[in-house]
């Protein structure tokens, strides 16, 4: 009998799509110039160790030593597409920190919108790998209910910007 009165009382009145929040409106900050600095950087370290495994193995292994050049240029042409991604993808990253959310915007091809609600926060971090802190940023790492994954790394942003976000957020929402 509860469960005909609930049944009753339910109603799903369709939303005007023209009243929502348009997201590609609200005004987004650009990371900072540097984290760039950091994306090549940390890179070039990732090009370096595939070219001394690539000369190593070519080097010990009589067998591979006919496709030392071959590999050594597909690893140079691959690494240089790779650096060009990471330009042009760069200049799509940008974040917002609302009242009742944070927003992160990235991609080339397909590009990405992640909002989550401040409510669903569980776990903030931050992040300082040895490349951002070499050039004083910092990464804001957001963990949500019901996920076992960061939700969210917002990165390019000075230490102090994340340690006020933090500090924001956990006071918004009361986390510690």
């Amino acid at each position: 009998m509860q469960q005909e009165t609930n049944n009753a009382n339910f109603t799903n009145l369709p939303v005007d799509v023209n009243s929502l929040p348009q997201l590609q409106n609200v005004a987004t900050h650009k990371v900072n110039k540097k984290l760039l600095w950091v994306l090549i950087l940390s890179s070039f370290v990732t090009f370096i160790i595939l070219i001394s495994i690539i000369v190593i193995l070519t080097n010990v292994v009589e067998q591979l030593k006919q496709y030392r050049f071959i590999s050594l240029l597909i690893v140079c042409l691959i690494f240089a597409a790779y650096i060009l991604l990471i330009i042009i993808s760069f200049n799509n990253r940008s974040y917002a920190i609302r009242t009742q959310d944070i927003m992160y915007k990235h991609g080339i091809l397909s590009r990405l919108t992640t909002v989550i609600p401040l409510n669903r926060i569980q776990h903030i971090a931050i992040n300082e790998g040895v490349f951002l802190r070499m050039f004083g940023l910092a990464q804001l790492q957001i963990f949500t209910a019901g996920s076992g994954l960061t939700d969210l790394k917002l990165s390019g942003i000075t230490k102090e910007d994340a340690e006020k976000f933090r500090e924001l957020i956990i006071n918004k929402i009361g986390i510690k």
